[in-house]
Order: C-alpha cells, then structure tokens, then sequence
C-alpha cells in the first residue's frame, strides 16, 4: 500500500500544478499545536492521523482546505463539528466520528459521501467536480 504522502501527492498534486506551485507542509509546532486541539476536540487517534496527514503534505490547499492554523474549523464545535473545508457549496466535516461532504445548508448528500478517512472524502469530492 502507498504511504499517506504518496496517496495526498497523487490527489493534491495536480491541483497545485494548475492553481499554486508547491505544497508547503505544516511545521512541527503546528502539527503539535493542532493534534493537541483535535484531541480536546475528542477526534479519535486514527482519524487524527489521517487529518494531520494532509498537512505533512501541505499546511493549507486553498481555497478548498482550511490551512492547519485556521479558525474555522473549530467554528462549529458547538454542534460538536470540524468544518475541514470546503469547494463552492460543498463543505467537508467532520462529525460524530465520520467525516462527511455536505451542502452549505447542511443536507446529507447520502451514506457514499460518509467515510472514515479524510483522504476518501476529499477524493470523492474531487471527483465529483472533475478536478
């Protein structure tokens, strides 16, 4: 099986050619920092790792991804939420364990849009916009 950096490279990488350059990667007090406040947060240790490994890739994918410092993505904790990011009206969170790619106005777009990785969810959403 491809390591987690391969499988963000094959995804992301394209992306970056058409609308950036290069992915930075998020720094180690970043990681340490932002893996501290998943874990508050109560995100289980296999989906931190799997969330903390797009940033070993890439700090930020904008304008899609919030970079690993963003507030936002702890604007719905209240709901118990990460919103992770998002493309048009189509947001990526995380949400009672799974992560899951919904509309702004919080449908459900069904159980194939739930995963228990963040890398399947964003690939999922990028191939349904084509990208």
């Amino acid at each position: 099986m491809k390591h987690e950096k391969e499988l963000w490279g094959e995804l992301l990488g394209p992306y970056f050619e058409d609308f950036w350059d290069t992915p930075v990667p998020a720094n180690e007090v970043e990681i340490k920092i932002f893996t501290e406040r998943l874990e508050k947060f109560g995100v289980p240790r296999d989906q931190i790792e799997s969330i903390i490994s797009l940033y070993e890739y890439s700090r930020e994918v904008q304008p899609m991804v919030h970079a690993i410092d963003d507030e936002a993505i702890f604007e719905w904790k209240e709901e118990w939420e990460l919103w992770l990011g998002q493309q048009d009206m189509d947001i990526f969170r995380w949400k009672d364990g799974r992560f899951h790619l919904w509309d702004a106005s919080n449908v459900n777009y069904g159980d194939e849009y739930v995963t228990e990785d963040y890398y399947s969810i964003l690939k999922k959403g990028f191939e349904e916009w084509g990208l």
